[in-house]
């Protein structure tokens, strides 16, 4: 029960963070979050019921792993940024502009590693079924939160179609 708590912990950190990359419009970002704050939900209700098996570990596996994913996606930011501003530091003492947590080519990045993600793992569940020949249960779970987290990325897709569009189609007008 206590790493219930815990974990309930994490997940309100995690929608924390959610909420302000929802604020700031970073659809992939923001999708990811959401994913693993619901992840974390699970893992927390799994444990406080004892439920210690091979869903609750993969869960624990899968919010790990993008967790280091997005650590490791915001590193790369990061570095970029701060070379750019090297680059620019007079050029961006002249204007003074709002600027991005995330801009949109790192959201692309992210979702088609995302995508790729959930791709490996379809595969890797479709080859373990197939040895086995039949779904186990715990396939089964593992297969349904794929399907779910699939039609959530195809919302996230989409969100993140209308946010491009709403930043760079005013600037498309204005070239014509």
């Amino acid at each position: 029960r206590r790493l219930a708590g815990e974990e309930q912990n994490i997940q309100k950190l995690a929608e924390k963070i959610r909420k302000k990359l929802e604020k700031e419009g970073s659809t992939a970002y923001e999708y990811e979050m959401a994913s693993i704050r619901d992840a974390l939900e699970e893992i927390a209700d799994r444990l406080s019921q004892y439920y210690t098996g091979g869903y609750t570990q993969y869960l624990q596996k899968d919010v790990l792993e993008r967790l280091i994913r997005l650590r490791d996606a915001f590193e790369v930011l990061y570095q970029r940024r701060k070379k750019r501003n090297q680059r620019q530091q007079q050029q961006q003492q002249r204007q003074q502009q709002r600027r991005l947590l995330v801009p949109p080519l790192a959201e692309l990045e992210l979702m088609k590693q995302i995508q790729k993600r959930l791709k490996e793992k379809t595969e890797d569940l479709y080859r373990a079924v197939k040895l086995e020949g039949k779904m186990t249960p715990v396939q089964k779970m593992i297969s349904d939160r794929l399907a779910e987290e699939q039609g959530n990325l195809v919302e996230a897709w989409e969100r993140m179609y209308r946010s491009l569009l709403k930043r760079f189609a005013p600037q498309r007008n204005r070239r014509n």
